[in-house]
């Protein structure tokens, strides 16, 4: 117990993290946190599934469209990209959000998940709608999503993956 005090106390405090729009330039990094987070913290959710081969598919330029038409934004702490977050306020589907696995835990999703819940409202989005990978389905219901019976979702190619359909009102009147 004391050596776990010690080693808070001597330890450095996390740099801060900041919110920005997503760039071009930030593709690199993107797809590396997407790929550490499906790999670590979907660990024992997706056994015999063919997720690694979906996600050994993914490439950085994936992300220019969503980059360039959604609300696509990255958390970032020391200059790397730590999280992003990827809404579509048109339909008010959050397409994804993803947070590094050496930043989970540690507010960074929801520090993205608040940004799009303000543009949301903002945009006068009534409902914000997602499809939740199983291991994320807490992190949403924390957050006032309520959770839909899970479904098979077909990413293409005959892979599927059970997902969680989610949604949360943004109490915008307009």
């Amino acid at each position: 117990m004391i050596f776990k005090r010690l080693k808070s106390v001597l330890s450095p405090a996390p740099p801060p993290l900041r919110l920005r729009a997503a760039t071009e330039s930030d593709c690199a990094a993107i797809l590396q946190v997407h790929l550490a987070a499906l790999r670590e913290l979907t660990r024992g959710y997706y056994a015999g599934t063919r997720l690694p081969e979906w996600a050994g598919r993914l490439k950085a330029a994936d992300y220019l469209a969503p980059i360039a038409t959604n609300h696509f934004l990255v958390a970032e702490a020391a200059g790397r990209v730590e999280g992003f977050a990827d809404f579509e306020s048109g339909s008010g589907e959050l397409i994804a959000l993803f947070v590094h696995p050496r930043h989970a835990g540690r507010g960074t999703g929801t520090l993205l998940l608040r940004a799009v819940e303000r543009q949301a409202a903002a945009g006068g989005c009534r409902t914000i709608s997602l499809l939740a990978a199983v291991p994320a389905v807490p992190f949403y219901q924390k957050s006032g999503f309520i959770a839909a019976d899970p479904i098979v979702h077909d990413l293409g190619d005959g892979l599927e993956l059970r997902c969680v359909p989610m949604s949360r009102d943004t109490g915008s009147d307009r």
